[in-house]
């Protein structure tokens, strides 16, 4: 039978005990299971209409990471959000070493609560039951298999699939699952939930509204607060527009935008998330950016994260809950991403067989409890069976070669993460990788976004963003204010030459040569530019001048793969001649100062990149 719970319920995270150490799987292989996926949808929706003041109820976890703001989880004696006392606060970290190992117990919380439920499910002495209908005893032991084996699907932002394939290339999106209001199913397990609405669509909210706080003066409370279903590329947000308001209200999605947005940035995603795996030596220049090179920087994983987050809440013209710290959680495929999150973060430890290395993994998780007196730590969060869980791709990882062979099976376009090009191999460009990277604070000006564009037949072609995915310093984060004061300060890059490559193919960089990196270069010296626009709602999609944002430093470089050493697998070929792939490779990055030299925020050409303590 279910337990009651009062608001002061202590609830104790340890991960799942049945089953074994069973794999989290991706959500489309997880799909071929109808057991699990009906057990799951069943479990989420109860999960779902829980009152707000449940503990386990899907309001209160997913308000963890967020709004309400000041709140303590549980609502009742729960450990405080706030670490400086001149400060509200909530519990969530998206800097600094804690990114990864905070969203490890959180992630892990929400499953042993939805495993719990799955249990009830098969309990025939619990309300909840499932299988009244099921009498066949071995039907009855298929089920229970499946829901001691249930763990939390994942969702590969990377991956391809066949529901958002256009002339013939598949796009980064969301999966299909989560992308229909109504849930269907043809498996006979899930015949009493088909037709019914589709909970990782959108959240509604208990009786009808959100009931997070109205903050005066911060616009993105407004909306908020009026919401009665959560959102994803909504229009964006104009309190004097009834419309619009509305819109809000009810959760009113724009699935095709969400789309067009996605396809936009499937050029760099992939080459991105290859880059961040197999380049990346050190947690915290993996994680979060810090500790890194400004020349010879490369993508971290908070920011992969951020850049999924507000692609699917939407910005620019749009907006939804993802692009929103505080209020990211409440959208249902929030947990479906961290879990991802989770797995790139794994992948790369057991390649690398590294874990943070400072006084960090003591720091206590709050606020998810280990045991009556004990919480969460980074160190008890390192290794993944001790909670239950694994990921498929860890039966695959034993060193860093077996890593650059998995991530560029998984997301390459091409053997050796070369682009494949969609017209004869002669015209294929063939250059050295280039990448433009960003140094900044990261609370100077709040959350914002980096558009990096070339200019091609008097338009601005879009080439690649730098997303900074932080809460607004009006949201009154506690640990959003100390990183202000302490002038938090990271690095990351994404790689341009594959926006490059695409439009050469198309003709649109014509007269270039072939392999001249000379002409190249004076192409991006003449019509490479960036411009920063905030993601607060308060000043949304306004460009942010160089003078307001002093912190902000923009460089771009080479990068030049170096011979390989003996026996580290790498070759020219039997001629000798095929160019050096600089996947998993050393190479050194050349500074190019003409490009960036008196454009707003560029280094100029006797200017290094500041590097500024984060500790």
């Amino acid at each position: 039978m279910a337990t009651k719970r009062g608001p002061d319920y202590v609830y104790l995270i340890k991960g799942i005990k049945t089953g074994g150490i069973c794999p989290r799987k991706e959500i489309d292989d997880f799909k071929k299971d109808p057991k699990q996926l009906t057990l799951f949808i069943r479990a989420f929706q109860i999960m779902s209409e829980r009152p707000k003041d449940d503990v386990l109820s899907y309001y209160q976890i997913a308000g963890i990471h967020g709004a309400p703001f000041d709140t303590t989880w549980p609502p009742v004696g729960g450990p405080s959000a706030t670490i400086d006392s001149r400060y509200p606060g909530y519990y969530c970290y998206h800097f600094g070493p804690l990114f990864l190992t905070w969203h490890r117990p959180y992630v892990l919380c929400i499953e042993q609560a939805l495993h719990d439920i799955i249990m009830q499910l098969i309990d025939p002495n619990d309300p909840e039951y499932l299988l009244s209908n099921v009498t066949d005893s071995s039907e009855l032991n298929k089920w229970k298999t499946a829901a001691e084996t249930w763990r939390l699907p994942y969702w590969d932002f990377a991956l391809r699939r066949p529901n958002n394939r256009v002339n013939g290339k598949d796009y980064c999106c969301l999966p299909d699952f989560a992308l229909k209001d109504i849930f269907q199913s043809s498996a006979p397990e899930a015949s009493t939930l088909s037709s019914n609405q589709n909970p990782w669509y959108a959240y509604d909210f208990p009786e009808g509204q959100s009931g997070l706080p109205n903050m005066t003066g911060i616009p993105l409370n407004a909306k908020l607060s009026i919401q009665a279903r959560t959102v994803r590329h909504a229009p964006a947000y104009n309190p004097n527009s009834p419309a619009n308001v509305q819109a809000w209200r009810n959760g009113t999605s724009d699935i095709n935008s969400l789309k067009s947005f996605f396809r936009t940035e499937t050029i760099n995603w992939r080459p991105n998330l290859i880059d961040l795996m197999v380049n990346n030596y050190s947690y915290e220049g993996f994680t979060v950016g810090e500790g890194t090179s400004g020349d010879t920087a490369n993508n971290n994983l908070n920011a992969v994260h951020g850049s999924v987050h507000v692609n699917t809440g939407g910005y620019r013209t749009k907006g939804g809950n993802m692009a929103i710290v505080p209020a990211a959680g409440f959208d249902p495929i929030f947990f479906l991403w961290h879990c991802n999150v989770d797995r790139i973060g794994a992948m790369w430890q057991a390649a690398n067989n590294a874990w943070m290395d400072d006084e960090s993994n003591v720091t206590e998780l709050f606020p998810f409890r280990y045991s009556d007196s004990e919480f969460w730590t980074s160190e008890r969060c390192r290794y993944l069976p001790n909670m239950g869980y694994t990921y498929p791709d860890l039966a695959l990882i034993k060193n860093r070669p077996s890593l650059i062979e998995r991530v560029t099976n998984l997301y390459s376009d091409a053997p050796k993460g070369r682009p494949r090009s969609m017209v004869p191999d002669e015209d294929v460009l063939d250059v050295d990788e280039y990448v433009v990277t960003a140094k900044y604070e990261t609370h100077e000006v709040g959350p914002f976004y980096l558009d990096i564009s070339l200019k091609v037949d008097d338009k601005e072609v879009l080439v690649s963003s730098i997303v900074n995915f932080v809460s607004p310093l009006e949201s009154g984060c506690s640990s959003c204010q100390k990183a202000s004061e302490e002038h938090h300060t990271v690095t990351t890059s994404t790689l341009i030459s594959p926006k490059l490559r695409e439009l050469y193919e198309q003709g649109k960089l014509s007269g270039l040569g072939q392999g001249l990196s000379d002409n190249i270069e004076q192409k991006l010296a003449e019509s490479l530019q960036w411009k920063c626009y905030s993601l607060g709602d308060e000043n949304a999609n306004e460009e942010i001048p160089s003078d307001k944002f002093t912190s902000l430093q923009v460089g771009v470089s080479r990068r030049i793969p170096e011979e390989p050493a003996p026996g580290d697998g790498r070759s020219r070929g039997p001629g000798g001649d095929e160019p050096l792939d600089l996947i998993g490779g050393p190479f050194r990055a050349v500074p190019l100062r003409g490009i960036t030299d008196g454009k707003p925020f560029g280094l100029h050409s006797d200017e290094d990149f500041k590097y500024l303590s984060t500790s």
